[in-house]
């Protein structure tokens, strides 16, 4: 069995409250008794910021290693949580957390589309505005046929950047 996660830190990206939070205070989040490492990320959509009410966290373990960090990290196709950084680091092509891989969830199929660059996976307008899901694709532009990356909140956003895919 994954060992518990004692303890959490948490900092609000947008107003810069922090706070912690202990073991009893995350499983009170998910239907698991305990919180691991595997789950934790079932917790972070629950947490809202006291000050300012914003979703977007940096979160720490007891240990000071950062687990979420909204400008590093990536989404889990399967159920749109962060995948927590020290999976990343084992496995830097992961889409799927921990969560749903022993859900046994399967990633997406592989779209036609190629991937945005790691830089540029969230939208940097909706961080601004600290919007919950800013995620990017690359899609072709139907005048000119040249790729471009864009928010997956449009129409409410419409960013978009040049792309260039990279040489094979």
């Amino acid at each position: 069995m994954a060992r518990a996660v004692e303890t959490i830190n948490i900092q609000c990206t947008s107003c810069g409250h922090a706070g912690s939070l202990r073991q009893a205070d995350l499983a009170v989040a998910v239907e698991d008794e305990v919180v691991t490492l595997a789950n934790i990320n079932q917790v972070i959509p629950k947490l809202v910021c006291k000050s300012c009410r914003q979703k977007l966290f940096r979160i720490e373990d007891g240990a000071a290693r950062c687990l979420v960090d909204p400008e590093h990290g990536r989404r889990c196709e399967g159920c749109d949580c962060p995948i927590i950084l020290p999976r990343l680091e084992v496995a830097p092509d992961s889409r799927l957390c921990q969560f749903c891989v022993d859900a046994g969830t399967e990633p997406d199929v592989e779209s036609e589309w190629p991937r945005p660059p790691a830089d540029m996976s969230r939208c940097p307008r909706c961080l601004e505005r600290h919007a919950e899901k800013s995620a990017t694709f690359v899609r072709e532009n139907s005048k000119n046929g040249s790729l471009f990356i864009g928010c997956s909140n449009f129409p409410r956003c419409n960013w978009t950047a040049p792309f260039s895919p990279p040489n094979t």
